[in-house]
């Protein structure tokens, strides 16, 4: 009880951006489950995680893979490896790999992922969509635009058909796709899906990171254009 409510606080201050607090009361929560429930056991893998996430918000990457591949081998070992949450461990460190430029190790995570949530959760369910959110990422900036389309659209599908409207995921998928049209050369479609996603979330998500960065793409764009 007391790991779980530390858990809950320190997943608060994270959300309140008092990341040092965080980061000492998930390591409490680490070192008071490791006591009670031993090396084992199933769920100490999401302390793992939270400090992985934890600290790639930091910019601490080494910190950050060591965790997140704990979490991962954690997973492994007590789930299996063709488990949701060994995948949804893997999904993260791809995306680790994938901010710092380890492209091709995240391209092979991310498919690894795909293929485990299409097994266990379905090709339709919102993970699925934020994991083919991050690949299309991870391909635009690896200047595959047609693979960035497939992902995005594949995920806009999906958060069009599953989630809440005006939900931020959908918007972050329109908005690759948007990019990944300009990229292929498509730029009537491109801007204007562009603009479509920031006229939504202007009135949406004004504080979301998904509007600023519609705006630097936007603004990328129309400079490019002139």
């Amino acid at each position: 009880v007391v790991s779980v409510r530390k858990h809950n606080l320190a997943s608060l201050f994270s959300e309140l951006n008092e990341l040092e607090e965080a980061e000492a009361l998930y390591l409490q929560v680490y070192e008071i489950d490791l006591a009670t429930l031993g090396a084992d056991h199933l769920d100490r893998d999401a302390t793992m995680t939270s400090l992985g996430v934890l600290y790639r918000r930091m910019e601490r990457y080494d910190e950050a893979r060591i965790w997140l591949q704990r979490a991962v081998d954690h997973a492994i070992k007590t789930r299996g490896p063709e488990q949701f949450e060994t995948a949804y461990n893997l999904n993260n460190l791809a995306k680790l790999e994938a901010e710092v430029g380890d492209t091709k190790t995240a391209a092979q995570h991310f498919t690894e992922v795909q293929a485990i949530y299409a097994a266990t959760i379905g090709e339709s369910h919102p993970q699925m969509a934020s994991t083919k959110t991050a690949f299309a990422e991870l391909v635009l900036t690896m200047n595959q635009p047609d693979a960035a389309i497939a992902q995005a659209t594949a995920a806009l599908r999906i958060c069009e058909t599953e989630l809440p409207a005006g939900h931020w995921l959908t918007y972050k998928a329109r908005m690759l796709l948007g990019q990944s049209l300009l990229a292929r050369g498509d730029s009537g479609r491109g801007a204007s899906t562009l603009v479509e996603v920031f006229e939504g979330v202007s009135i949406d998500l004004p504080d979301h990171e998904v509007y600023a960065a519609t705006v630097r793409a936007l603004l990328a764009h129309y400079r490019q254009s002139g």
